[in-house]
């Protein structure tokens, strides 16, 4: 029992934390443009490295099958988008609110029988997603006369667009779950963060990062929190579905627990203030999470 306690606090804290290292890369940039790619560079970097090294220890074939190849090129190339729009939405708006709704975009594959017509949305599901809709409607609507001073139009932007290229990340991996064959998920997490790596980095060439004065050696703390938040949220999954625990009761208390860690460290480290209208919203994305998870 106190392994499994471990294992959800540990995977609460790994999800809730990366967004507090994407908002320490995002305040340790030289250049807004090129900076936040080559953070992203780091960080898929690194990942991809710690991927390849666990193949090699677990003995496991780095072949994979065309379907891996395509879902996971299709995933780096949303995941190189949605971080580097994340950081940019982290440095145009509210922490928290940001951090929620990266959390919410997890949950795309709920619309997974949008596909695959197999797999029946039920009406506990229906409403969870209603519930979920209007709590993301409502984290980014206006707090006007609660202390608020409004979202700014580019936060509104990037989070959206970071909201759709996460979810995407999400549907690529139950897309390889659906099509591929067994034991391919560590080649599939090598090839889709190297992709992403070599993004990044064309990105950052792109944006003119190898012309600018660039402090790199600031950037990796937080590249390699972001990195060690993978194994945060990988390694408690296996004990927990080693002691079979139901994914309907994971889902509410990982997602839940971190979106109010995610409140506590803007609290703590970035002074957000958050309106009461904000936090009804969180409880209603809170009670969607475990609506969806039924």
């Amino acid at each position: 029992m106190a392994i499994v306690i471990i294992a959800f606090i540990i995977s609460m804290l790994g999800l809730a934390s990366g967004s507090v290292f994407y908002k320490m890369g995002a305040e340790r940039q030289a250049d807004p443009k090129s900076s936040p790619a080559l953070l992203c560079f780091f960080y898929f970097l690194i990942a991809a490295i710690g991927y390849v090294v666990a193949g090699f220890i677990t003995n496991i074939s780095f072949t994979a099958t065309l379907p891996t190849l395509i879902t996971a090129l299709i995933g780096g190339v949303c995941f190189s988008a949605a971080a580097y729009l994340y950081i940019l939405s982290l440095k145009s708006g509210p922490f928290t609110i940001s951090a929620v709704l990266l959390n919410f975009s997890n949950f795309a594959p709920i619309l997974y029988c949008l596909i695959f017509p197999g797999d029946m949305i039920g009406l506990v599901t229906l409403s969870g997603i209603i519930l979920m809709a209007i709590s993301v409607y409502v984290l980014t609507s206006r707090n006007k006369g609660e202390g608020e001073t409004g979202v700014n139009k580019k936060w509104i932007l990037y989070i959206t667009l970071t909201f759709i290229t996460n979810s995407i990340i999400s549907y690529c991996i139950r897309l390889q779950e659906h099509f591929a064959v067994k034991n391919e998920s560590v080649i599939f997490y090598v090839i889709l963060f190297g992709s992403a790596a070599i993004i990044s980095l064309i990105i950052f060439l792109a944006m003119g990062g190898a012309k600018i004065k660039q402090n790199s050696v600031r950037l990796l703390p937080p590249a390699i929190g972001l990195a060690l938040t993978i194994s945060a949220n990988v390694f408690p999954q296996t004990i927990l579905y080693q002691h079979s625990v139901p994914a309907a009761v994971q889902s509410p208390i990982i997602n839940g627990g971190a979106i109010l860690l995610a409140a506590l460290f803007g609290r703590i480290f970035f002074k957000d203030k958050l309106s009461l209208k904000a936090w009804i919203a969180i409880i209603i994305g809170i009670v969607a999470i475990v609506l969806l998870g039924i």
